[in-house]
Formats: C-alpha cells, sequence, structure tokens
C-alpha cells in the first residue's frame, strides 16, 4: 500500500515535471513565432493563462491550444502594456549609466528617484502579466491595478522577487534547464504569489469592482 502510494506520488510529480517543460519549451516556440520582440509578451500572458488555470484547478486543459486561443487574443494587448515597461527598464538603465556622474549636491535625490522607479518597474514586471490574464479592464487601468496590488502587498511582491531571483540564480548554475523550466516554473509561483494578492486585494476594496476576466482566459 505504501508502496502504490510512493508511485502515485512519483507519477504525480513526475506529470508536473512534463507539463512545466512543455509550457516552457510553448513560451521559447511562441517568443521566436512572433520575431521575439512581438512574441515575448504575448507568449508570457498565455503562460500565465494556463499557470492560472493550473492553480485554480483546472489541470486537465488542453495546453496547446488553451496556449495559443490565449496568444491570439492577448498579442495587441500584452505589447502595449510590456513595451512602456521596457522602456521603463531603457530608461533606467541609461540613468543608471549617469548616476554617479552628478553633482554631490543633487546625488541623493536623483538616487532617490532612480529607487523610486526601479521599484516601480519591479512591480509592474511581476503583476502586470498576472493582472492581465486574471482581469478585464481598458488597457492603463492594468497598471493601476498592478501598482496598487504590488504595494499593498509588499511581502508577496518581495517573495516574488526572492524566488525568481533564486531560480535565475539556479540557471546560471545549470543552464542545461533554460529551455525546460525556470520561465514557467517563476510564473507558476509569480501566479500563485498574485492569486494570493488579489484576493487580499478585493477584500480591501471599498471602489467600484474590479471585473475578472472570463473563464476562457
Amino acid at each position: 500500500m505504501n508502496q502504490n502510494g510512493l508511485i502515485t506520488k512519483l507519477y504525480t510529480v513526475m506529470e508536473w515535471i512534463t507539463r512545466i517543460a512543455y509550457v516552457n519549451v510553448l513560451w521559447i516556440l511562441f517568443t521566436v513565432f512572433g520575431l521575439l520582440l512581438f512574441g515575448v509578451a504575448p507568449a508570457t500572458a498565455s503562460m500565465f493563462t494556463i499557470t492560472r488555470q493550473w492553480l485554480r484547478g483546472n489541470s486537465d486543459i488542453s495546453v496547446f491550444k488553451t496556449f495559443w486561443r490565449a496568444y491570439k487574443i492577448h498579442f495587441v494587448r500584452a505589447n502595449l502594456l510590456l513595451w512602456p515597461i521596457a522602456l521603463l527598464a531603457y530608461m533606467l538603465y541609461i540613468n543608471y549609466q549617469y548616476l554617479f556622474l552628478v553633482p554631490p549636491s543633487v546625488y541623493y535625490l536623483m538616487l532617490f528617484i532612480f529607487a523610486t522607479l526601479t521599484l516601480i518597474f519591479l512591480i509592474l514586471l511581476f503583476y502586470i502579466f498576472p493582472v492581465l490574464v486574471h482581469f478585464e479592464h481598458k488597457t492603463f487601468d492594468y497598471y493601476k491595478i498592478a501598482l496598487l496590488t504590488g504595494v499593498s502587498n509588499p511581502f508577496l511582491t518581495v517573495t516574488m522577487f526572492v524566488t525568481t531571483l533564486l531560480i535565475g540564480l539556479l540557471t546560471e548554475r545549470i543552464p542545461g534547464i533554460l529551455p525546460f523550466f525556470p520561465m514557467c516554473l517563476s510564473s507558476l509561483i509569480t501566479m500563485h504569489l498574485a492569486l494570493l494578492a488579489f484576493k487580499k486585494l478585493q477584500k480591501k476594496s471599498v471602489n467600484r469592482p474590479i471585473r475578472k476576466a472570463q473563464s476562457a482566459r
């Protein structure tokens, strides 16, 4: 009986490893399919769509069909949401190059501005895709919800950063896992933490209700 239970658990673990690897490969293929620059955003949105469904108990969905459908649905909006964040990242990079060249009289002010913008960038980066696949709103509202959720749940936000950093460090140590695990595993953990944050946010909300996305997402 114990041996059968162990085999069942081992099978379940291997099944989930296979699922995560499959979605990670799909993310790479559909990113390339969109010529990298235009493919990474909808591919990431599709990946978060899959992990959201898994976390909500829908583990038997057709992964490829769901991924492809989400890719088409989110192609335009995901790119519209990601490109301003990418632009912010570029601006931060440029500002960092000149940060230590500013006069001492304004250094700490510039450092504060840089740190604030970096925090905003990280919150948007972690929350924008969970917000996109979980809610239905106008494009600009996704930024507001992402920022509000991230600022309101600092522990969950820091946990996202730490787990993603650890996965990145593990991938650097073992590059062979890059095609199979890091992106989807990060998505799974981030989506799980984001769902917890959404629940807390909705309990606190006293303004107009946030409309959930359709179940197909």
